[in-house]
């Protein structure tokens, strides 16, 4: 979902966004080329550096074979919690003038999602 556009945006003007930035543009920064030279239109994200690598951690513990199966479901809960709650606040960052949109949302429900999948196996590990 951080591929598409947009994951955040300015504002809206009689209904059409004004400024949209991908959600991968909304955490690593964007830059854009001009005539004279290169523009900083949108600054990186450390809260969204942080939910990104939270996400990848949380899909690859439960696969860990080293970490005691009892664990392993609770710690990628957890981590994926995490996440998924940076990215509703990934647009805060940014300025008060940043919209969370669809793409950026359903990363977000999709991180949840997963913590509650991983929760319940975490609960079904542990009895």
């Amino acid at each position: 979902m951080l591929f598409i556009e947009p994951a955040i945006y300015m504002g809206e003007v009689l209904g059409n966004r004004i400024e949209g930035f991908t959600g991968f543009q909304a955490i690593f920064g964007y830059s854009k080329d001009t005539m004279i030279g290169s523009v900083q239109r949108l600054d990186a994200s450390a809260v969204g550096i942080i939910a990104l690598i939270l996400l990848v951690a949380g899909a690859v513990v439960p696969l860990l074979p080293m970490i005691p199966e009892k664990l392993r479901f609770l710690i990628g809960a957890g981590v994926l919690l995490v996440a998924g709650i940076l990215f509703f606040v990934i647009p805060g960052g940014h300025g008060d003038g940043f919209k969370a949109a669809t793409s950026l949302i359903l990363a977000g429900v999709f991180s949840l999602v997963a913590f509650l999948v991983n929760g319940a196996l975490a609960v079904l590990h542990l009895k």
